[in-house]
């Protein structure tokens, strides 16, 4: 029983964001394509894949209504232990007069299991980065200012080469800013390398979580572009539990890599380009390796409403912003 409640209390969960192209979210009001991986139970984020435009409000919309109905649970608690303390003093008066009186007591409604969003906690939260496209990391400098004048810490995550152009060209504009120290102080660079698997530091008082790690993988693209391979410790085959392509063309080598995970998430469009995989391409594809256990997630392919794409395979399906899957 008590490992079953802890199994019970690492379960991850993904949270489909956004699958929105380059334009997206400029021309059309839809979001870029995103990702949030958190605990199935406590709801706590563990990580955000991408930032690029329109993805933190929709990550706002997932945990705010969720923090609203815990502030009302809290509320609800410290009412029903005040009228408990009223009731007890009855009891004890009414016990040195004699009289008999009856036990009432009110429910104690448990908080949501929820913590509060990255906008309202003063803690850290992380964020990787696969490219600097700015359906990827457009919202990051925006997100930086703001969080940090919050006291909140933002960890971000990517490889090395790509943290550098981020930080020189995406967040060029934060080198004007007057309170620079402040953000700096609340902005940790955290730089990966293909050969090196890299913790996420994922502390919470509210539940114990999984150590998690990520292992970037250079991936097709016209702008410097990592997918990452995510692994858990207490997965005994190690065999990662995710695979993530960010940007890219349907390179064999690469997918090579991304196929040691059982989940993927692949970047796919109906027409496959150098730098964007087809449908047609990964479907081929997953019919070659002959891994028929494998489950294939599609985004970055545009308009949910009338781009999402219909697979034969079982196996392949494409995503929509909301959507929640068990890790």
């Amino acid at each position: 029983m008590a490992a079953a409640a802890q199994n019970d209390e690492q379960q991850l969960e993904i949270v489909v964001l956004g699958v929105g192209k380059g334009a997206s979210a400029v021309y059309e009001g839809n979001c870029s394509s995103s990702i949030v991986i958190r605990d199935k139970k406590s709801k706590h984020i563990l990580l955000l894949v991408d930032i690029g435009l329109g993805v933190f409000r929709q990550l706002l919309k997932h945990t705010v209504p969720c923090e609203q109905q815990n502030q009302q649970n809290l509320q609800q608690n410290q009412q029903n232990l005040q009228q408990q303390e009223q009731l007890q003093q009855e009891q004890e008066q009414n016990l040195h007069s004699g009289l008999p009186s009856p036990v009432v007591s009110s429910p104690v409604v448990s908080p949501s299991p929820i913590v509060p969003s990255p906008s309202q906690q003063k803690n850290h939260y992380n964020v990787f980065v696969t490219h600097n496209h700015s359906d990827h990391s457009g919202e990051l400098p925006v997100v930086i200012s703001v969080e940090a004048m919050k006291g909140n810490t933002i960890r971000i995550f990517s490889q090395r080469l790509v943290s550098k152009r981020l930080r020189e060209l995406r967040c060029a504009e934060l080198f004007s800013c007057t309170a620079l120290a402040q953000l700096e102080k609340h902005t940790e660079w955290i730089c990966c390398d293909e050969s090196v698997r890299v913790p996420l530091d994922t502390p919470c008082k509210w539940h114990k979580l999984p150590r998690l790690w990520i292992q970037v993988l250079r991936a097709q693209h016209s702008e410097l572009c990592y997918g990452f391979l995510l692994f858990r410790t207490d997965n005994q085959d190690d065999q990662p539990i995710l695979a993530f392509s960010g940007d890219s063309g349907c390179d064999h080598l690469f997918f090579d890599q991304l196929w040691r995970a059982k989940m993927l998430f692949l970047d796919g469009r109906k027409v496959g380009t150098w730098e964007h995989a087809g449908f047609s391409e990964i479907e081929d594809f997953y019919q070659r390796k002959q891994l028929l256990d494998r489950t294939v997630y599609v985004y970055h392919y545009g308009n949910p409403e009338s781009e999402k794409p219909l697979f034969k395979n079982k196996n392949i399906s494409a995503v929509v912003p909301g959507q929640i899957i068990d890790l």
